[in-house]
């Protein structure tokens, strides 16, 4: 006869080790031990143990704590984004106002040239592929003309940036030219992509046309047209831009000529991609970013054009630091 004995695991340690020493002995009949004997058996009953786990209300709790979190973190995370582009923005353009500098310490005190129009478009062909200098008459601090139309391949050409006037101080880093906010990209062949150059240079700075000739801005006669590094005497250097990030819509060549005559109008008009503000460099070297009002933020349609209507408050701050009457 086999014995069997049940042991429950979940008795006190000591009263357990007391059980399997009596079971050990042999019983009052005298037969043999009952855990020497082949025959006998302990059976040890352990309890089930139960998984613990989320009921249903408990799951959605945690789902709606973390939904609250994520509401109140995304913003601030955003809002750091933001900064972090705008610090890279300053670094960009306070690197191109170097290389502008030094064009100018390396040529009399003149500065860079900064045309228009059909002046820096055709660049490839007047440097025959590539192969010889811009000449004077269409060289311009950058070339090329960006606009969202399809295949427009000024829009991605690094070349129209390293043969400008600027290009040789840049160590060929075109990345400088390219505000990190501007995230608009245009269609090439069958990929976007995003263009090379997202700042335009003062139209009251440097030489274009006959200005150097006649030293007279041909939009604006009765304002100063500056040429040469000592004649910015009004505003100064510190208060008169130098390089802006503008408005997708509006940037086509990198020459940008703010409206004197009109107190609520850009002809083209600056970028607001950083939280409604964008990046300057300033002729004294320094970088900032400035914010703008009301109708100066307007929504990028992707379709280039100029004239825009923009904040009393903003048009005047930005003529006053483009140039200065006569």
């Amino acid at each position: 006869m086999v014995g069997i004995i049940t042991i429950d695991t979940a008795l006190p340690q000591p009263i357990f080790l007391k059980i399997i020493r009596r079971a050990s002995k042999t019983t009052n009949s005298g037969k043999r031990n009952i855990m020497e004997s082949s025959r006998s058996m302990v059976l040890i009953h352990r309890p089930v143990r139960r998984v613990a786990g989320f009921t249903l209300i408990e799951l959605l709790v945690v789902i709606a704590i973390i939904a609250i979190l994520a509401a109140m973190l995304l913003p601030v995370l955003a809002k750091a984004k933001q900064k972090a582009q705008g610090i890279l923005c300053l670094n960009n353009t306070k690197q191109l106002a170097l290389a502008w500098n030094m064009y100018t310490s390396d040529n009399n005190d003149f500065l860079s040239p900064n045309r228009d129009g059909g002046d820096v478009q055709g660049w490839q062909a007047a440097t025959a592929n590539w192969k010889n200098p811009v000449p004077y008459a269409k060289l311009s601090w950058a070339g090329g003309w960006e606009d969202f139309n399809a295949g427009v391949t000024d829009n991605t050409n690094i070349f129209n940036l390293i043969y400008g006037a600027i290009g040789p101080y840049t160590s060929k880093n075109t990345a400088i030219y390219h505000c990190p906010a501007d995230t608009f990209q245009v269609r090439e062949g069958s990929s976007m992509f995003l263009r090379v150059r997202s700042n335009s240079m003062n139209g009251f700075v440097g030489d274009r046309q006959n200005c150097r000739r006649t030293g007279v801005n041909d939009w604006y006669p009765n304002f100063l047209q500056y040429l040469k590094m000592s004649t910015l005497s009004r505003p100064g250097p510190a208060n008169t831009w130098l390089l802006v990030d503008e408005h997708p819509d509006s940037i086509n060549d990198g020459w940008l000529i703010p409206d004197v005559t009109d107190p609520s109008r850009f002809v083209d008009l600056p970028a607001s991609y950083h939280n409604g503000a964008c990046g300057f460099a300033f002729c004294d070297g320094h970088s900032e970013i400035h914010k703008w009002h009301g109708s100066t933020i307007q929504p990028v349609k992707r379709v280039q054009y100029n004239g825009f209507a923009g904040d009393p408050q903003d048009v005047a701050w930005f003529v006053q630091r483009s140039t200065a009457p006569k």
